[in-house]
């Protein structure tokens, strides 16, 4: 006499058994192909979940989500500053009596060591290089204050030495360092206002990739190196909007700001700052 029985199994797969004449167990496979399969698919579903779980529930870190505030000067001759990337060094121009120095600050030690003597003319930012170990800015020059143009020199001082001749903004690097965008502005030309132009970071190679009848900013470039974004506002207007550029598609993108949003109009620094994932700004009243 034979007898039959069916063993349910995880994720509802099944086998069929059958005792011979010898009392032993014959299992018929014929399903097993069905029951693997519904196994994966059930693996698979419970894989999904948890990882959706990890992600929605997980503690992520926010940037700026506590933040503190440290004086480290306060001599009220100071007019623009940068930070290096990696923290150490603050880079500093001081106005004394209408004559300009460069000072670099160490953070740790909080020294202040001058780098380049007095100029009369102001600074249009100032810019670490990403390895920090040189100092990029914009000023007139010493035959013509109302032309700029971009000097680099080493942190610790040196002779700054000219790159780039009539450009109206700070520098923005490319993650690798090898790179620098900025923004000319031509108000004696009748068809555009306003250029953004990409080099190599010693001022060679320079081409333009975007013209404007409105006024650039300064630009910034994205943490990946694919595209470069900038603020632009209409001539004589308060009216502006982000802009940005694919640098390999050179498709241009923006975003209009609301109508309680203004950007200004800042020559020293860009408004614009990329996060890891985002483009944020600060917001100018």
């Amino acid at each position: 006499m034979r007898h039959f029985c069916r063993l349910e199994s995880f994720c509802f797969g099944r086998e069929w058994t059958q005792m011979n004449a010898n009392n032993t167990v014959v299992v018929d496979s014929r399903d097993r192909p069905r029951v693997s399969f519904a196994r994966l698919i059930c693996g698979l579903t419970l894989t999904a979940v948890a990882g959706f779980a990890a992600w929605r529930f997980w503690p992520w870190t926010q940037p700026f989500a506590t933040i503190s505030v440290n004086e480290i000067t306060n001599i009220g001759t100071i007019e623009n500053v940068t930070l290096s990337a990696d923290g150490k060094f603050l880079a500093e121009v001081k106005n004394d009596n209408g004559q300009r120095t460069i000072w670099m600050r160490n953070i740790a030690t909080n020294t202040d060591t001058q780098i380049l003597g007095p100029f009369s003319n102001s600074y249009i930012g100032l810019t670490f290089s990403p390895d920090a170990n040189y100092l990029y800015f914009v000023r007139g020059t010493p035959e013509n204050i109302q032309l700029r143009a971009l000097y680099a020199m080493p942190v610790f001082g040196g002779t700054p030495k000219q790159l780039i001749y009539d450009i109206d903004s700070p520098v923005s690097f490319s993650p690798d360092g090898d790179r620098i965008a900025y923004a000319r502005w031509t108000p004696q030309r009748n068809d555009q206002y306003a250029e953004l132009h990409v080099a190599d970071k010693d001022g060679s190679k320079d081409q333009v990739i975007y013209t404007t009848t409105g006024v650039i900013e300064p630009p910034a470039w994205s943490p990946d190196g694919s595209r470069i974004a900038w603020v632009e506002a209409l001539l004589n207007s308060r009216k502006a909007a982000v802009h940005w550029i694919g640098l390999a598609s050179k498709k241009v993108s923006n975003v209009a700001s609301p109508e309680d949003y203004y950007f200004g109009s800042k020559r020293n620094s860009t408004d614009l700052v990329w996060m890891p994932d985002t483009l944020t700004s600060g917001q100018r009243g």
